[in-house]
C-alpha cells in the first residue's frame, strides 16, 4: 500500500516538473510585441475591437470568465 502511494506521488511530481519545463519557453519577455494584436473580436457592446485598439496608457487587463464554472 505504501509503495503504491510513493509511486503515485513520484509520478505526479514528475508530470508537474515536466510541465513546468515545457511552459517556461512560452513566457513573453517584458516589452515584447503583442502576439496577434490585430485579431478582431467582439466586445461587450458587440462591436469589433482588437487588442491593440484596447491598449491604453496603463496597459490592458484581459479576463477570461465563465458563467457555468462553479
Amino acid at each position: 500500500m505504501k509503495k503504491n502511494i510513493i509511486v503515485s506521488s513520484f509520478a505526479i511530481l514528475l508530470v508537474i516538473i515536466l510541465a513546468a519545463f515545457k511552459y517556461t519557453g512560452d513566457v513573453l519577455p517584458i516589452g515584447s510585441a503583442l502576439p496577434k494584436g490585430d485579431h478582431q473580436m467582439k466586445d461587450i457592446r458587440n462591436e469589433d475591437i482588437s487588442m491593440k485598439d484596447a491598449v491604453r496608457k496603463n496597459g490592458l487587463l484581459v479576463m477570461f470568465t465563465c458563467n457555468t464554472c462553479p
